[in-house]
């Protein structure tokens, strides 16, 4: 039996409130990297 990944779509707002849409296999994993400022780019600033 084939395993079912699950994908999710996330939205976050930098400090001054853009909104951000994102996909990821791990919503968990992928908050603490954005929370760190281990993603380039837009949450990074």
């Amino acid at each position: 039996m084939r395993e079912e990944k699950r994908y999710y779509v996330y939205i976050m707002a930098n400090r001054s409130l853009t909104l951000y849409t994102g996909v990821t296999g791990d919503i968990y994993h992928r908050a603490l990297q954005h929370k760190a400022g281990e993603i380039e780019g837009f949450t990074k600033k």
